[in-house]
């Protein structure tokens, strides 16, 4: 009867190990995304998604901030962080890390996504910071009502503390159930506390890109969130015989000028609906508070053919770009590279949005 017990109790061990090491082989399953252009940045695996990318270089290190899930499988919208270090062969990133989450409550509880970071002087609650990151979150999973927000910390990597109320409000209310304010861009002006913020409004009827110059000495009274004003849109071309759309956009300066990365309308019409394209374009800083201030095209549309593998297959979506800056927004390098989404996806199913990735493009290169 001992021997019998004995037996039954080792059995039962066994069984328990192998469920133990049957769970942990399930959570370490990587699956790699479909890969229809030129390698992916880095791979997250089908379990994760990731785009809308806002990278910024510091030494040898690049910041690469993105839109993933806290969750394997769960749309749970978070900013996850990969660290990339130079390498002869390019930028070889570290592991993903989740840097902000959705609050508990309030005007952010439904996610959180879109961060841009800068470097600087801010203050919160007597706190000094020297990062600041601005993103987007909504109250709910519905794709309405963004507004923008703030986060301080004293390191890329975080911890990232968040200042409270957004600085960049929506009211629908007043101006309709919609998208939204959302996909801020930060350049710094004085390496302190003053940014210029840039971010795409999307009401009812009318979506355009604003420009707020901001005093964020001490965060929890911000100054100028009130005086925004939209950017310019001439020079700027999209396809088709539609109104321009100028949105979804990153920005970057070089001497006197700035650069943009700008989704190409119109999107697409079949699943998933993102762009097709992004276009890269300059102007002078002085244009930009002028009414007849127009933008350079330097490049139309980046897309499947300039994102080709050698096998000529290339990406089929090409969206949410924006440009590789330092720490305080300067386009980073000799040339403009863009850090773009790119997506993969079998059209019979939804499965597409943990195909997303992000790459890296050059121009001229």
């Amino acid at each position: 009867m001992k021997r019998r017990w004995i037996a039954a109790l080792c059995a039962l061990l066994l069984a328990l190990t192998c469920g133990l090491c049957a769970c942990r082989k399930d959570e370490e399953t990587f699956t790699p995304k479909p890969v229809d252009g030129i390698p992916l940045a880095f791979d997250d695996g089908t379990s994760y998604y990731a785009w809308a990318p806002s990278a910024v270089v510091e030494g040898d290190k690049m910041y690469m901030f993105y839109n993933s899930n806290k969750t394997a499988g769960q749309n749970d919208a978070s900013v996850a962080l990969r660290v990339g270090t130079a390498t002869a062969n390019g930028w070889e990133f570290g592991e993903r890390t989740v840097v902000l989450e959705a609050s508990e409550s309030g005007w952010d509880a439904g996610g959180v996504s879109d961060a841009d970071v800068v470097k600087g002087t801010f203050s919160y609650q007597g706190t000094q910071y020297s990062w600041l990151m601005a993103y987007q979150g909504r109250p709910d999973r519905a794709e309405t009502e963004h507004q923008i927000g703030f986060a301080l910390a004293n390191a890329p990597e975080g911890p990232w503390v968040k200042t409270g109320d957004p600085v960049i409000g929506y009211d629908s209310a007043v101006t309709g159930y919609a998208w939204g304010v959302g996909q801020p861009s930060l350049i710094s002006y004085d390496r302190g506390g003053k940014v210029y913020l840039s971010y795409t409004r999307g009401e009812a009827l009318f979506t355009g890109q604003f420009l707020a110059e901001l005093d964020c000495s001490d965060c929890a009274a911000v100054k100028g969130a009130d005086a925004a004003f939209m950017l310019p849109e001439a020079g700027l071309r999209d396809g088709g015989s539609g109104q321009l759309m100028f949105n979804n956009a990153g920005f970057a300066a070089r001497g006197n000028d700035w650069y943009v990365a700008r989704d190409f309308n119109p999107v697409a019409s079949a699943a998933p609906s993102v762009a097709t394209a992004v276009q890269v374009a300059h102007i002078a800083q002085a244009d930009v508070y002028t009414a007849g201030g127009s933008w350079t095209v330097d490049e139309e549309r980046i897309n499947f053919l300039d994102l080709a593998a050698e096998n000529n297959n290339g990406w089929e979506r090409v969206y949410a770009a924006s440009i590789v800056k330092d720490a305080y927004g300067q386009a980073y390098g000799d040339g403009i590279t863009v850090a773009a989404s790119v997506t993969s996806y079998d059209p019979s199913t939804r499965e597409y949005l943990f195909f997303q990735g992000i790459v890296l493009y050059t121009l001229g290169a």
